[in-house]
């Protein structure tokens, strides 16, 4: 919870040396990656070799811009999963689950 996007907000300078972008800039890069990431979850979801049906596993508990965060501070900090997980309060299971589903879509960027 230390780490959501709407409480880094009120913090910048902490924000720009944990991702090195400054608020504005990971806002209009969410803006248009939010999209992109949604898409391509559903998409995952809709594939027909997927065993389980759609809505059949655990959220991720994470908006997904506080995914595309967690994803662009464990890509420049590279701090375990443990430690992303408590700086987002989530389990560190979850983190490990949303760091490849934000970053193909942040090298396209």
């Amino acid at each position: 919870m230390i780490a959501r996007l709407d409480h880094l907000r009120k913090h910048p300078i902490v924000f720009e040396h944990l991702t090195g972008l400054p608020v504005a800039v990971f806002d209009a890069l969410a803006a248009d990656l939010v999209p992109a990431v949604e898409a391509g979850h559903r998409k995952s979801l809709e594939r027909p070799d997927r065993q389980r049906a759609v809505g059949g596993c655990d959220n991720f508990d994470l908006c997904t811009a506080d995914q595309l965060l967690l994803t662009v501070i464990g890509l420049r900090r590279n701090p375990t999963n443990e430690v992303l997980g408590f700086l987002f309060g989530v389990s560190d299971s979850t983190a490990r689950r949303v760091r490849p589903r934000c970053a193909p879509v942040l090298e396209r960027a």
